[in-house]
């Protein structure tokens, strides 16, 4: 009677906390994933933030000369721009 009761509530609870361990470390996992792929974004993001500089200097000497196209320059720096606010904003994540 009353023990089995008290032992199928016990066992409700005993499941019931169980079943929000293993939530919170579903939950756990996700934002860990998910921190690792913004650290993985935000170092291809830095690299790239390289890259357009050299061109940037790159296209910049190449007007300074006659070489290039002032659109060369632009370009570069509309690019420079656009990693400049991705770097930011997965910074503010």
């Amino acid at each position: 009677g009353l023990i089995r009761v008290a032992d199928q509530r016990l066992r409700a609870e005993a499941a019931r906390a169980v079943e929000a361990a293993l939530d919170l470390v579903a939950e756990v996992q996700e934002a860990y994933l998910t921190a690792q792929s913004l650290d993985a974004l935000l170092e291809e993001l830095l690299a790239q933030r390289t890259i357009v500089e050299r061109v940037l200097d790159l296209s910049q000497r190449r007007l300074t000369v006659a070489e290039g196209a002032f659109v060369e320059v632009t370009s570069a720096e509309q690019r420079q721009v656009e990693i400049e606010t991705e770097i930011s904003e997965r910074i503010l994540e």
